[in-house]
């Protein structure tokens, strides 16, 4: 069986791992990355696609972020911002190697 989806990154999308394998929970997660990616394209900044993300946690995972995390882990969580990795780019005017975050 194939299963494909399509975000847009301008739509809540309801997330759920209640009852999964440790296998579709991944599968779940890598779903959540392709929704995060979309809402980044269409210019979101972290903290809002963060909150996008969270407000269609459903069931455990909406009871893990109420009640499991504390206040300062949630606020954390939020404030972070995710860089995949780092490449070294030269400035053609001053030749100056700095690196940039990539994401």
């Amino acid at each position: 069986m194939w299963n494909s989806a399509q975000y847009d990154g301008r739509y809540i999308v309801e997330w759920n791992i209640d009852g999964l394998t440790e296998y579709q929970i991944i599968h779940t997660m890598k779903h959540m990355m392709m929704y995060a990616t979309a809402s980044k394209i269409k210019g979101n900044g972290d903290r809002r696609v963060a909150e996008a993300i969270i407000a269609g946690f459903v069931r455990q995972l909406k009871g893990w972020w109420d009640f499991h995390l504390s206040d300062s882990a949630r606020t954390q969580i939020l404030n972070t911002h995710v860089a995949i990795g780092q490449q070294s780019v030269q400035d053609p005017a001053t030749r100056v190697i700095k690196s940039e975050n990539v994401y």
